[in-house]
């Protein structure tokens, strides 16, 4: 049995948005972590974004890559730290390639 959060892969062409938010709360203030960061491998990149809402206490987690694809994951996070461990585990069990297109 997995334990890891469900997350879903999003194809935009401009800026990407993250699918946690809606439209109002996007224009509300977005605190980044500072824990996040960027990989790159073989030549293929990816940001990892964690993020919240200055009003609210939840961290999301985004993983776009260098074709701007974004990866979100579904449910929030109690704390920044925690998104990022998310996102390292993904990575140790699922690879690089996951999230690339």
């Amino acid at each position: 049995m997995s334990l890891r959060a469900p997350r879903v892969t999003f194809y935009v062409r401009q800026r990407h948005l993250l699918s946690n938010f809606d439209h109002e709360a996007m224009r509300q203030e977005l605190i980044d972590s500072p824990l996040g960061w960027s990989i790159e491998r073989n030549g293929r990149h990816v940001k990892v974004n964690v993020v919240r809402l200055a009003t609210e206490p939840g961290w999301s987690l985004e993983v776009v890559n260098d074709k701007s694809t974004s990866t979100v994951w579904e449910d929030l996070f109690e704390t920044d730290r925690q998104a990022d461990a998310a996102f390292r585990r993904a990575l140790a069990q699922d690879g690089f390639e996951a999230f690339l297109d």
